[in-house]
């Protein structure tokens, strides 16, 4: 898609969320034990006039990792490989895993081989291990 494409279709899917109407539906699932919070907080973005004007005016042929935290909830497997792919790459920094690790968790194994074969930094592990200690102290909290 062109970047026009792009930003015609988020102008599209804008209005279509109403947030009222979605945070409804997650009180009522959530009784089920069913999570849509993600989406009702993508429509409380797209609400937002500041991240519309943001999203309308990214130039996509440049990954922005701003704009990609807010989709990364929504992203398939195959997507979250894509965008560990670009941090292989260079084109995002790995300081992004942090920002990845809580919707994609399958690849910290990935990340620690990148590490010891070289291609990756080693604060990448760090970033890993922050992640572990804090999703560790949720648990316990729990408890």
């Amino acid at each position: 898609m062109s970047n026009e494409e792009i930003k015609r279709e988020i102008k599209k899917i804008a209005p279509s969320l109403q947030p009222d109407v979605l945070r409804r539906a997650a009180e009522g699932l959530a009784r089920h034990e069913i999570d849509i919070s993600n989406l009702v907080k993508l429509a409380e973005c797209l609400e937002n006039k500041e991240i519309v004007t943001t999203l309308e005016e990214t130039d996509y042929e440049r990954l922005s990792g701003d704009v990609l935290e807010m989709f990364l909830p929504f992203l398939s497997p195959e997507s979250m490989y894509k965008v560990f792919e670009k941090i292989i790459e260079g084109e995002l920094d790995y300081q992004f895993l942090a920002v990845m690790l809580p919707y994609s968790e399958y690849l910290i194994e990935h990340v620690e081989c990148a590490v010891v074969y070289g291609v990756l930094d080693e604060g990448a592990l760090e970033i890993i291990r922050k992640y572990q200690e804090q999703k560790d102290a949720l648990r316990a909290a729990e408890k």
